[in-house]
C-alpha cells in the first residue's frame, strides 16, 4: 500500500527537506558501481555503474528542479506555488502525484518559456521594486523561480514517472545469439519510490533488436508495463521470456532507492527517530537513505516442445530453495545497503540493532569522504 502522504506549505520545510536529499545525492551519486554488485566482466560492470550514475544524476535534477519550483511555498499566499506533497511514512520522497505533475510541466514548458518575462527583466524589476517600496517583491520571486524551474525542465534530462529503456549492444554470445545490455527505470506509483531495472538478455532472432522496428517497441512497452514493485523479479523475467521467445533475460536486477529518513520530516520506529533525535544537534548529521539491490541470473536453459515439431528455449533462474527471503522476492540475491552520517552511524553501533547486522553501511565521515563499507 502507498504511504501517508503530508503537504509541507511553508518554505522553511521545504528547504530543509530538500537539502536534505542535497546531501544525499552528492554523496550517492560516488556509489553507483557499488549499487549494482554482481560477478560481471569488468566492461559490462562499468556499464551498469554508468546508466545507474545516470539515473541518479536525472534524480538529482529533478529534486532540485523541485525545490525552485517550491521555493516561494507558503510566501505568497494562496497562489502558485501549493503545498508539496511528500510520502512521509514509508519512502520519504515525493509523492507519485508530484513527479507526474512534473511530466505535465515538461509537456508545456516551451509555451511556459514564451509567457514568462527573460532572467534580465525580471532581475531590473527586482532592484526597481527594492528601490521603491523598500520591500521584498514577493511576486517577482515567483516569478524567478518559475522561470529558473521551467528552463531546467527545458534544458536538463529529469527522472520522471517512466525513464524509457535504453539499450546497448554487447557483441554475439555463440553462433545464434546477441547479447544486449538493456536499462529503464520508473518512479514506483505504489511506493513512491524510484527503481532502476538493469537486464542482460541474449537475442537469438533473426533480425537485431537494435535494427528491429517491430520487435523493440513492444519490448519496451512490456519492460515498462511490467515495472511494479509488487511483481516478483522471477515474475518479469518468466513473463518476459515466455511472450518473447526469441529474447532470452540472463541478469534482471531492481535497485530499489530508498527510503530516506530525515529528522523531523520523516516517521519512522522509535529506534530510528531516536538516533537521527539524537545528532540532530550538528547540521547535516540526521538523515539516513537506505537502498536494496535484487537480482535474479539464469543458470541454464532447456528446450520446451510447441505443438507436434516445435520448440522454444526457456531459461531456468537460479533460486536458494532454503533462502525464504530470496524465495519470496523471487530472486537469485538481495542486498541490502544504507548510507548515513558518522554521528547516527556512531548510535547504531552503540546499540547493535540485530535488524540493521546484514545491512551494508557507507558512513559519511567529518570530512565529507565515505568511509569503507561495513
Amino acid at each position: 500500500m502507498p504511504g501517508s502522504g503530508l503537504e509541507i506549505s511553508d518554505s522553511t520545510t521545504c528547504r530543509s527537506y530538500f537539502g536534505k536529499f542535497r546531501e544525499i545525492t552528492r554523496h550517492i551519486r560516488g556509489l553507483a558501481a557499488e549499487m549494482s554488485p554482481d560477478g560481471a566482466s569488468k566492461g559490462l560492470a562499468a556499464l551498469e555503474a554508468e546508466a545507474v550514475e545516470g539515473y541518479l544524476r536525472r534524480l538529482s535534477s529533478t529534486l532540485t528542479a523541485l525545490s525552485i519550483k517550491y521555493l516561494m511555498t507558503g510566501l505568497v499566499g494562496s497562489r502558485r506555488p501549493g503545498p508539496l506533497a511528500i510520502d512521509h511514512t514509508d519512502s520519504g520522497f515525493p509523492l507519485f502525484q508530484e513527479i507526474i505533475k512534473m511530466a505535465g510541466d515538461v509537456g508545456e514548458v516551451q509555451s511556459q518559456l514564451a509567457e514568462l518575462p527573460k532572467r534580465a527583466a525580471l532581475k531590473e524589476a527586482m532592484v526597481d521594486h527594492l528601490l521603491q517600496h523598500r520591500s521584498l517583491p514577493r511576486d517577482l520571486q515567483l516569478a524567478m523561480s518559475r522561470r529558473v524551474y521551467s528552463e531546467m525542465l527545458a534544458e536538463v534530462p529529469m527522472f520522471l514517472a517512466q525513464n524509457p529503456p535504453q539499450l546497448v549492444p554487447l557483441g554475439t554470445r555463440g553462433p545464434e545469439a546477441r547479447g544486449y545490455f538493456c536499462h529503464w527505470a520508473v518512479y514506483d506509483t505504489q511506493r513512491n519510490l524510484p527503481n532502476v531495472y538493469l537486464m542482460r538478455l541474449e537475442d537469438s532472432g533473426e533480425r537485431s533488436l537494435t535494427q528491429d522496428q517491430r520487435r523493440w517497441p513492444l519490448v519496451a512497452d512490456h519492460l515498462l508495463a511490467q515495472s511494479l514493485s509488487s511483481l516478483k523479479l522471477l515474475t518479469i523475467a518468466r513473463g518476459f521470456d515466455k511472450d518473447f521467445q526469441d529474447l532470452h533475460p540472463q541478469v534482471l536486477k531492481r535497485l530499489h532507492l530508498g527510503p530516506m529518513y530525515a529528522n523531523g520530516l520523516t516517521r519512522h520506529s522509535d529506534t530510528v527517530q531516536d538516533i537521527l533525535a539524537e545528532s540532530d544537534d550538528e547540521p547535516g548529521q540526521d538523515w539516513v537513505l537506505c537502498w536494496t539491490v535484487e537480482t535474479l541470473r539464469a543458470k541454464g536453459s532447456e528446450k520446451t516442445s510447441t505443438g507436434l515439431f516445435g520448440s522454444v528455449r526457456t531459461e531456468i533462474y537460479d533460486i536458494d530453495p532454503q533462502a525464504p527471503e530470496a524465495v519470496e522476492a523471487g530472486a537469485s540475491a538481495i542486498e541490502r545497503c544504507m548510507i548515513l552520517p558518522y554521528r547516527p552511524y556512531q548510535r547504531l553501533v552503540e546499540r547493535d540493532l540485530p535488524q540493521l547486522r546484514g545491512v551494508h553501511k557507507y558512513v559519511v565521515g567529518p570530512d565529507g569522504e565515505i568511509l569503507r563499507r561495513v
